[in-house]
């Protein structure tokens, strides 16, 4: 058990993020919580794109990448008329870091990057669109990405896995003073550093796990995780049927049984993640009154009201 403090991660995954109106809805979470942490996936869609893009040629992937890189720049335009589109460009490279700033720097990045660094580098637009959006809308903010916040990555029995007290070292105080000083950080899932520096992805839907280890990490009471639905079901509440039940508050025992029977609305490894480091989990949709599913040790579960 870990002793928590006030700091709560909030979780955005790529169905939140599936067009440039989440980045108003973004705003609108910050502004409610100025002692959060953003953790965010890549816009919808995004990693599927790089994937196929770094099966190509050299030349290609090239191309492919810049692609996305302007469709970040039109997410940005789309949020904030009356700038256009390609002069979004040079603002997300900057923020990305000097390792890709100018095109030049860009496009080298497109034709050396290994395929961790390739695959992520959507995670790391995402942070960069959300953090100049916030700016632009007068909130504080900074984006960290997980390998510059020190997210220590490693394998176990051919698992990657996130280092939690060895990145507590490394993230914790960084945190900490960012929100001390009423900057909010807005760090990235889907992958860590490994022992060599060098960017190791947790696997593919890994995005709920690696914000449940980063709130272990930064030693946070909540982790909230914003999904397309409302909660935790009986069942996949994708294929909704008659008698269907959805809970308000579940134990972790409770919702690993159900998310290894077939209800996918969290994976299991962040159940026990949570579970082990005393971690509350609330499995919310943006917009919904009902509060969601509160994942705790206990009680067993509590139906929500029909």
């Amino acid at each position: 058990m870990m002793i928590s403090n006030n700091i709560t991660v909030i979780k955005l995954g790529g169905s939140f993020l599936a067009s440039h109106e989440a980045l108003h809805d973004v705003a609108s979470l910050a502004r409610m919580n100025s002692r959060a942490v953003f953790v965010v996936s890549a816009f919808k869609g995004i990693t599927d794109r790089l994937v196929l893009a770094f099966g190509k040629d050299l030349a290609a992937r090239e191309a492919m990448l810049r692609d996305i890189l302007a469709y970040h720049a039109n997410l940005i335009q789309s949020a904030l008329p009356g700038i256009a589109g390609n002069l979004w460009l040079p603002e997300i490279l900057y923020e990305l870091g000097p390792e890709y700033y100018g095109m030049s720097r860009f496009n080298e990045f497109a034709r050396k990057a290994d395929y961790d660094a390739f695959v992520s580098i959507g995670e790391k637009m995402s942070a960069a669109v959300i953090s100049i959006y916030l700016a632009n809308a007068g909130i504080r903010c900074r984006s960290v990405t997980s390998d510059h916040l020190g997210i220590s990555v490693i394998e176990v029995s051919g698992n990657p896995i996130i280092e939690i007290e060895k990145s507590h070292l490394r993230a914790y105080p960084l945190v900490k003073k960012l929100l001390d000083s009423g900057c909010i950080p807005i760090t990235t899932g889907f992958f860590g550093i490994n022992e060599a520096g060098r960017i190791k992805t947790l696997g593919r839907n890994s995005s709920d796990y690696s914000a449940v280890a980063i709130g272990a990490v930064l030693r946070s009471g909540e982790v909230q995780l914003f999904k397309d639905v409302p909660g935790i079901y009986s069942h996949d509440p994708k294929l909704i049927q008659s008698g269907e039940q959805h809970f308000a508050r579940i134990s972790y025992h409770k919702a690993l049984e159900l998310s290894r029977a077939g209800s996918k609305v969290i994976h299991p490894m962040a159940i026990i993640t949570a579970r082990q480091h005393g971690i509350s989990l609330r499995i919310r949709k943006y917009g919904d009154s009902s509060g969601g599913t509160l994942v705790t040790a206990s009680p067993d579960f509590t139906a929500a009201p029909s």
